[in-house]
């Protein structure tokens, strides 16, 4: 009888103890979930980080931008502000670059003159209609035609070149910018009194061509 119920007892504890077995294997897994959540919030992070960073990437970029585009502007602007000249100070200034010596020697003898290319008086050519000129009055190497165009300054002169006759040389063109003539010649008082005195002694090339101004007006 003792037997059976010992038998009867192990039984039942062996029962107990498979029963809290399987209970134990029912519990949840806690960790798995906060990863994952943990990874969701960290990326979400990222991504915030991420989106400021191109943000302020992209508002560096228009503002760097601005700066360049006000940057090449600028000298526009200074073009701009230049004083402007008389023809004959311009002249002045464009004989100083082609032709110091030459201009220099004939304004010295009185012989050096100013003109202008209007509709009905068209002197050397076409080519050259609409342009002002500074002239030896001689052959047409003695003139530098000259005009102006915003901040280009279009120069145009007659060279021959080795054995060539006068007549069969065309036309040297070049151009060059309005502002950096003046930075060349107009920009000390002392280069300002030296254009303004040389241009003042510029003699009207009309007045010594009475005959061709006349024929063609």
């Amino acid at each position: 009888m003792k037997k059976t119920i010992l038998s009867l007892g192990i039984i039942c504890l062996g029962a107990l103890t498979l029963a809290g077995c399987g209970n134990q294997n029912k519990v949840p897994q806690k960790t798995a979930a906060p990863k994952t959540e943990q990874k969701v919030k960290k990326d979400t992070a990222n991504e915030s980080k991420t989106e400021s960073d191109t943000q302020t990437s992209d508002s560096d970029s228009v503002e760097s931008g601005v700066a360049t585009a006000s940057s090449t502007t600028t000298p526009n602007k200074q073009a701009e502000n230049d004083p402007q000249v008389t023809p004959q100070q311009l002249g002045t200034m464009v004989a100083f670059l082609q032709n110091p010596d030459w201009f220099k020697e004939y304004l010295k003898d009185g012989t050096m003159y100013y003109g202008t290319n209007n509709p009905k008086l068209v002197v050397g050519g076409d080519e050259v209609a609409g342009y002002d000129f500074v002239s030896a009055n001689g052959d047409p190497t003695s003139y530098i035609y000259y005009k102006k165009d915003g901040d280009t300054v279009t120069i145009k002169d007659v060279e021959p070149h080795g054995s060539q006759c006068v007549a069969d040389a065309g036309y040297t063109t070049r151009t060059v910018s309005y502002h950096n003539l003046l930075q060349d010649y107009y920009q000390s008082q002392g280069q300002k009194d030296e254009v303004n005195n040389d241009a003042s002694q510029l003699k009207s090339w009309a007045s010594v061509n009475q005959d061709v101004y006349q024929s063609q007006n």
